[in-house]
């Protein structure tokens, strides 16, 4: 399981850190570092279920051995080495029950387990981190790796400081702790920046949003491909696999925000702005198209917008600028998609030519202003490049327009990716919808 590749990752990076030998165990780590931080409390920060950590103390071990976190550590040692390597032992691995839910497939191949594995496989869990829908991430990155694992004491720190707060989050903590460190130059951790809230009467630690953490890690690797392996440990486990994050498609966010919104100072949009967006899709959703990128993080309720039968969900909605304050994010998304600064330049002229020219129709020829409503809402309303075109050939009619807009929007509208259409025509929309504010 990944989970022992990652904590054997660690540990070299952790001796090379530190100058230890390099017969330096993974049962020393636990033993010496681990255990003390993580389980030795009656608050653990970590849960592997049914593990003996997880298991009621008997009063005669408790009387053996001094404390319940004591005996429950010598039980853990206890079953380790007696090789009955299960997912209580081996995190991330299948049940010995061949009939439980999380047992893995049957085989015929020997897997010869050793206690270093299984030790290890602790070590690679406790630096997981969660996102929101309760998918875990697994980096091999070694200033990440290590960058987690000094954040260990902090959140045995918080966890004593904080009455009432839900132990066992060491996944969720990683994962806000990691979001707030990764670009800090603070050497203190923040830890008011914590968000907590009731859940079953208890405090808990907050996930963050998948796209929170995306920003920071494109922010800190820009032209990066980060390798990483996703899943989820639960009743059923969820294996989603190696995840490539391309940091560099999500950076250009940042960039394109900086040269098409320089100039626009009731309009630009600050790094927490960006970094505040909600993703339309879920983390184990985004996963699913394999790669996470640019696509991944549409931002949720722009489908409100593209053109009814274009996407799933699009509903082809008129867009309320009083009450939509997404607007920027929206144009700042559909532009990197696009991929070409010159179709905003376009995008806006067009829309300025449109704007004169039902203005002119409604005052120099009389015609009904719903009429001229139905003309644009038709324009907006084409699914495909083919459509498009043939709703705007009616513009030719008008003497003040300039055919070569004209000219080039139809040449970009059927030469342009046909997923890139719906996006184009949105963009010109809210265009005209700020002329019309």
């Amino acid at each position: 399981m990944y989970t022992s590749y990652i904590g054997k990752k660690f540990l070299n990076f952790y001796k090379e850190e530190f100058s230890l030998p390099m017969d330096y165990a993974a049962e020393t780590f636990f033993e010496e570092v681990m255990y003390p931080i993580f389980f030795n409390d009656d608050s653990h920060l970590m849960h592997v279920g049914n593990s003996p950590f997880f298991q009621k103390v008997s009063e005669a071990d408790f009387n053996l051995f001094g404390s319940r976190t004591k005996a429950q550590f010598e039980r853990f040692k206890k079953k380790i080495e007696s090789e009955d390597f299960g997912g209580d032992i081996l995190v991330g691995y299948g049940s010995s029950d061949l009939s439980a839910t999380t047992s893995g497939q049957v085989s015929g191949i020997n897997y010869n387990y050793k206690s270093e594995e299984a030790y290890l496989s602790w070590i690679g869990q406790a630096l997981a981190v969660s996102v929101k829908g309760g998918i875990s991430i697994l980096f091999d990155k070694k200033e990440i790796l290590l960058k987690l694992f000094n954040g260990w004491k902090l959140y045995r720190e918080f966890l004593s400081q904080t009455p009432s707060l839900k132990d066992k989050q060491i996944e969720t903590w990683n994962g806000n702790y990691l979001k707030q460190m990764l670009n800090s130059d603070r050497i203190d951790f923040n830890f008011s920046s914590i968000h907590v809230d009731i859940t079953l009467t208890k405090l808990a630690i907050q996930t963050v949003q998948w796209t929170e953490l995306i920003f920071e890690l494109a922010k800190k690797y820009q032209n990066t491909t980060l390798y990483t392996y996703a899943y989820l440990l639960s009743q059923t486990n969820i294996t989603v696999g190696i995840i490539p994050l391309f940091l560099k498609e999500i950076y250009e966010m940042y960039e394109l925000r900086d040269l098409i919104f320089i100039d626009e100072k009731d309009t630009v949009l600050s790094d927490n702005q960006i970094e505040r967006l909600i993703p339309f899709y879920s983390f184990k959703q985004a996963c699913m198209q394999s790669t996470i990128g640019l696509k991944s993080i549409e931002p949720r309720g722009l489908r409100d917008y593209l053109p009814k039968g274009t996407f799933d969900f699009s509903k082809g909605n008129e867009l309320n600028n009083q009450k939509n304050d997404n607007l920027s994010i929206y144009k700042l998304w559909i532009i990197a998609m696009l991929n070409k600064k010159e179709l905003l330049d376009l995008s806006r002229e067009f829309a300025q030519l449109l704007y004169n020219s039902v203005s002119k129709r409604q005052n120099a020829e009389g015609r009904a202003k719903s009429t001229q409503k139905q003309f644009v809402k038709d324009i907006f309303d084409s699914k495909t490049s083919k459509q498009f075109v043939e709703n705007i050939t009616n513009l030719v009619e008008d003497e003040v327009i300039d055919s070569s807009i004209l000219r080039r929007m139809a040449e970009e509208a059927i030469l342009m990716p046909r997923d890139n259409f719906p996006l184009f025509i949105t963009l010109i929309k809210f265009e005209y919808s700020i002329l019309n504010k």
